[in-house]
């Protein structure tokens, strides 16, 4: 008998020795978002560290009834069937009606983000350095809540012609004393003047004691009233002449009407007017006046204005005379809107008539400079912390880079003989003497007659006396708005 058929009878005679158990895995079964839905694809959403804190699960609907509104209202048993708490499920839409995205994220991890979120709003952020994009009038402003940058537009680019813009943004910054307020702007407007393309143009109405570190940068600068309302005057005259050059296809060099201002270089700069304190200025009729036109008219010529202000309703900040021009441009997404350390919710934000203001949340108390935004870049307010630069006047000089440029002047006029219009003892008289001051076919308009009249009578006085003075002969109806000396 040979070696290999002795072994062949002998194992023939032994049982095999048992086989290693196969231990099967079973799959991973996920429980069923809505009754009949199906998930067909689940990614794992794992943390820097590898952990795993949620889901994103495509979910195929069972039929044409259910659809993302549909899990919307079960996100709570939604939320109870991955052991969740509400806020960790989201619902968003596909490009087919029979998919839907849920995402679900554990209860740890909402935690630890609203634990981050906290952190990087009570963190100081030093100003980055220059960041304005002159290609796209954006700069970065601060720090987001959710980790991202918080963006702030002077101008917006034309998306269809290039060669303007759809014209400047103002904005407007509200806050508590020592919140931030003017420290935050500062910043921002540091940012502004360092790309060579934006011409500042300063008011402080504290006297100096905010933005006084403008005074020797060689840049129209006020600190009072006076100085305030002739500013304002120089800056009407601007867009006044801007909006001639605009309309002038031979002068301006491009051969055409120009409807907004071209992308600003140094020759041709985006005028910004900064008023910190700005109440005490919206006390005055004459400046308000101007100011209003000023925002409501000249954006289109590149002419922003920044407005600063404790407090956050728009008649008080902008005064009687501008606060329903500026709530109207704020309606209209013209102004970009700075709400900081107010211990407010939704009556920072001045803008909504009955709208829907639960995404505002609470801003944190005696943090400086953290805002709610709201803006072309954030059209929903986002929480943010601002940058900051301690070093502001060093860092003007060695940054700022101011265009060679110079606003249009107001020519002092000799003082006129005769009754001042407001020294008149009815708005009828009033308008008689305005009438009487102004040359045959001179054009009298609702701002020149809400400068003479605005102190003392409403504008619908001032309208009804200019009407008595239409049926007296004395005047004729020129337009909306404008009448012509007969």
């Amino acid at each position: 008998m040979s070696l290999s058929t002795f072994r062949a009878r002998r194992s023939a005679r032994r049982p095999s020795p048992p086989a290693e158990p196969v231990v099967i895995t079973p799959p991973t079964v996920f429980p069923a978002v809505l009754r009949g839905t199906s998930v067909v694809q689940s990614i794992p959403l794992e943390d820097e560290h590898g952990a795993r804190y949620g889901w994103d699960l495509l979910v195929r609907v069972a039929d044409i009834s259910q659809h993302p509104g549909t899990f919307v209202s079960q996100i709570p048993a939604i939320a109870g069937a991955y052991g969740t708490v509400d806020a960790g499920v989201s619902v968003h839409a596909t490009d087919t009606n029979t998919l839907v995205r849920v995402r679900v994220v554990m209860s740890w991890w909402l935690a630890r983000q609203a634990q981050e979120r906290e952190s990087r709003i009570r963190d100081i952020h030093p100003w980055p350095g220059p960041n304005l994009d002159p290609a796209t009038g954006r700069l970065a402003w601060g720090v987001a809540a959710d980790g991202g940058t918080a963006y702030a537009r002077l101008w917006l680019p034309d998306p269809v012609d290039h060669e303007v813009t759809q014209g400047g943004r103002h904005w407007w910054f509200t806050g508590r004393t020592r919140g931030g307020k003017t420290a935050s702007m500062q910043t921002a407007l540091l940012s502004a003047v360092t790309a060579g393309v934006v011409y500042p143009v300063v008011i402080d109405m504290q006297g100096g004691v905010s933005l006084g570190e403008w005074r020797d940068m060689g840049v129209p600068y006020a600190e009072d009233l006076d100085g305030a309302r002739r500013i304002a005057q120089r800056l009407l005259l601007e867009g006044q002449a801007r909006v001639a050059w605009m309309t002038d296809p031979i002068g301006n060099g491009f051969g055409r009407l120009l409807k907004a201002w071209p992308p600003p270089t140094p020759r041709l700069p985006a005028i910004l007017a900064v008023v910190d304190e700005a109440p005490a200025l919206a006390e005055d009729t004459e400046a308000m006046h101007t100011f209003a036109k000023i925002m409501r008219e000249f954006a289109k010529a590149g002419i922003l204005v920044w407005w600063a202000s404790q407090t956050h309703h728009a008649m008080s900040a902008f005064g009687s005379a501008g606060g329903s021009q500026a709530r109207e441009q704020m309606k209209a997404g013209n102004v970009s809107q700075f709400s900081g350390a107010v211990n407010s919710r939704t009556e920072v934000f001045d803008v909504a008539d009955g709208g829907d203001m639960q995404a505002v949340t609470e801003l944190p108390r005696g943090v400086a400079g953290a805002n709610q935004h709201i803006g072309p870049d954030h059209e929903v307010p986002v929480l943010c912390r601002a940058f900051y630069e301690p070093r502001i006047t060093k860092a003007l000089h060695e940054y700022a880079r101011i265009p060679d440029y110079e606003l249009l002047d107001v020519e002092d006029e000799e003082p006129t003989a005769g009754v001042a219009p407001v020294t008149a003892g009815t708005a009828r008289e009033a308008v008689e003497v305005l009438v009487g001051s102004q040359d045959r076919g001179a054009v009298i308009d609702t701002d020149m007659l809400g400068k003479a009249l605005g102190s003392r009578w409403e504008p619908r006085t001032q309208r009804d006396a200019m009407q008595a003075a239409v049926d007296a002969g004395l005047v004729v109806k020129h337009g909306r708005g404008s009448w012509r000396v007969l």
